[in-house]
């Protein structure tokens, strides 16, 4: 640390174990990353802390549900600072947030390659203003925010959560002018393992800024442990002792939502979106056991799809097999995942994508119900050998796929399930919870 920063170590309240969460991603936002804030805020008022978000205010890019604004636990404080958002008119569309016609969405229509050439426009006339990512003009309105409350509340530790990872850089910035014990989690890596797809210039660009926030924050969490051997095999500098992995989790906190629970009647659900060629291998399987003259499981599908996946299942035709099912809320998705005949996972086989874990297998584990996971030999198909809890088809092999497939439909009735706590405890919220708050607990006292 600089000699000329200020350092509020000396006027802190040793009694006091205050922490502010800053998070991009916080109700009313609709996403994934929203319930790994909210669940981890939870647990740590539960550990003693005194908890404060600093999150997001007016925004015109993300789409947002009052509805959630339910999850923000009783005692938590909230700072909201408005983005300064020059590139918003390029994003926002008028039906943010409005419900998508699952079916239209998928086909192609409005969201379909006239919306890709649109977006592909928008992202050119935007770039010189959302780098390193279209969050950014929320930095100085985070920053300015940070620096208040800090001030006022000496001694705090910073708990940063990423993406967008313009907010690490932003805090690492702000961290050569005042002294705060600091953790950056990256609950989704930045370059290591590099999933974007840039120009060497602009990546050089983006670990340039990723360096900075590995070298200042005093500890590092990443979600996986692929992305934790990732970022250490890149950048040797890192003190291993200070990376740890905690990974995203099952809360049931969020499965005691007022939803009436639905009856799952498909041979294989899955709750989720789908990505581009996200199904791939799941259909070269269908088509194989189609020409075996075999029995083709249904698959119902509780979320976006994406148009090209749509247009492929059409033409294999498996329109019939392959249901869509609508978009969800999520407690009510958490209950029929408990009463699912059995679950779908695919993990993409790029390499980019061995160290995902996507956050929906966390709820599937504690569902207790069998799971298919169609996916290469990496973290997510590791987690779910690891537990005992499905069957695991690792090759590319169509053939071998359908193998796996039939292999699992056949005995279905047999695949109940009670998976010994000892061996998913760790992936759920008190586990890590608790994690969460040794490791600011370490970092405070330092």
């Amino acid at each position: 640390m600089k000699n000329d920063q200020p350092d509020f170590r000396d006027n802190r309240d040793a009694s006091r174990r205050r922490v502010l969460i800053v998070s991009y991603h916080f109700p009313p936002i609709v996403s994934a990353g929203v319930y790994r804030v909210v669940g981890l805020s939870r647990r740590l008022l539960e550990h003693g802390w005194e908890v404060t978000v600093l999150t997001v205010g007016q925004n015109h890019t993300d789409r947002t549900a009052p509805e959630t604004l339910r999850l923000i636990p009783e005692g938590l404080d909230v700072i909201r600072a408005d983005a300064i958002d020059i590139a918003a008119p390029l994003f926002r569309r008028p039906d943010l947030n409005q419900p998508r016609d699952i079916a239209g969405a998928a086909s192609g229509g409005r969201y379909g390659i006239a919306m890709r050439i649109a977006n592909g426009a928008r992202s050119m006339l935007a770039a010189p203003f959302v780098f390193p990512d279209r969050r950014a003009g929320w930095s100085i309105p985070m920053m300015r925010s940070m620096r208040r409350f800090l001030k006022r509340h000496p001694g705090s530790v910073v708990l940063s959560s990423s993406p967008p990872h313009s907010s690490q850089s932003a805090i690492a910035v702000l961290r050569k002018s005042m002294y705060f014990p600091w953790v950056a989690d990256f609950r989704d890596p930045w370059t290591c393992p590099l999933r974007m797809r840039v120009s060497p210039l602009s990546l050089r660009l983006h670990r340039s800024l990723e360096t900075s926030v590995l070298r200042s924050a005093d500890h590092i969490i990443v979600n996986t442990p692929g992305n934790k051997d990732a970022l250490l095999g890149q950048y040797p500098f890192i003190d291993p002792a200070t990376t740890t992995t905690v990974t995203n989790a099952y809360d049931p906190y969020h499965s005691e939502a007022p939803y009436p629970e639905s009856i799952a009647d498909g041979d294989l659900s899955y709750f989720g979106e789908i990505y581009a060629n996200g199904l791939d291998r799941y259909l070269d399987g269908l088509r194989v056991l189609r020409d075996r003259g075999e029995r083709i499981p249904s698959l119902d599908v509780y979320g976006l799809i994406d148009h090209q996946v749509r247009r492929r299942i059409d033409e294999l035709g498996f329109a019939d097999c392959v249901r869509l099912r609508g978009m969800l809320p999520y407690g009510q998705s958490l209950g029929m995942m408990r009463h699912a005949r059995s679950l779908l996972l695919v993990v993409s086989g790029d390499d980019r994508w061995k160290a995902t874990v996507p956050s929906k297998l966390y709820p599937y584990l504690f569902a207790n119900r069998p799971i298919l996971a169609i996916g290469p030999d990496g973290d997510a198909t590791r987690v779910v050998a690891d537990s005992g809890a499905g069957t695991i088809i690792t090759s590319d092999s169509p053939d071998i796929i359908a193998d796996g497939m039939h292999s699992f439909l056949m005995t279905q009735h047999e695949n109940k399930i009670q998976l010994e706590e000892s061996r998913i405890q760790r992936y759920h919220i008190d586990y890590t919870g608790r994690q969460v708050s040794e490791i600011l607990e370490t970092v405070r006292r330092c």
